[in-house]
């Protein structure tokens, strides 16, 4: 027969026991957190993400250069990028072919981006038919910061008036659409 002792042990072991699982369940009841995140990362960022390129065009042919226009930061791998030129907006009526050379400068090298007849306004321009990376297709890039320089270059110029060209850049992330 177990001592009164050994009954107020087992009792308080009991309790004990009880205890522990009404505050282990308390616990699991009392709440929870739910963390929603809604991750929007670009995986490249030109900074400024506009750069005006005022060009001032008094000869038949010519160029400018403007040196470390911009910042682009690639963030992870699998980072392609592309320049697109858009459709011009044209004020006047102005003959002109226009090309363009992106040089990206970053830890790794130099990369060159040739942009060839990028504008032909009433005149032809004959471009080389190879598919160029970067420009005709996305041009894979490492992680890091590049320091953009653009120059254009100009022929055939004539007439008077004004040109706005948009020219874009796109960034693709491997395995998403852009």
């Amino acid at each position: 027969m177990p001592s009164r002792v050994e009954g107020k042990l087992v009792l308080a072991i009991a309790i004990a026991l009880v205890g522990a699982a009404a505050l282990s369940v308390a616990a699991l009841m009392a709440g929870q957190f739910i963390v929603k995140m809604r991750v929007d990362v670009p995986g490249a960022q030109l900074s400024p993400d506009t750069v005006e390129i005022p060009l001032e065009i008094d000869t038949p042919q010519g160029r400018e250069v403007l040196a470390e226009a911009a910042v682009l930061r690639v963030y992870g791998e699998g980072v392609a990028v592309k320049f697109k030129a858009l459709e011009p907006e044209v004020h006047g009526s102005v003959s002109l072919i226009a090309s363009a050379t992106i040089t990206l400068e970053g830890a790794g090298g130099n990369t060159v981006i040739h942009m060839p007849c990028i504008l032909d306004l009433n005149v032809g321009c004959v471009r080389p038919l190879a598919i160029i990376p970067g420009y005709d297709s996305p041009l894979p890039l490492s992680p890091g910061e590049y320091k953009v320089s653009i120059e254009i270059a100009w022929s055939s110029a004539s007439g008077k008036g004004e040109i706005n060209l948009p020219v874009t850049i796109e960034y693709i992330v491997e395995g998403q659409q852009p």
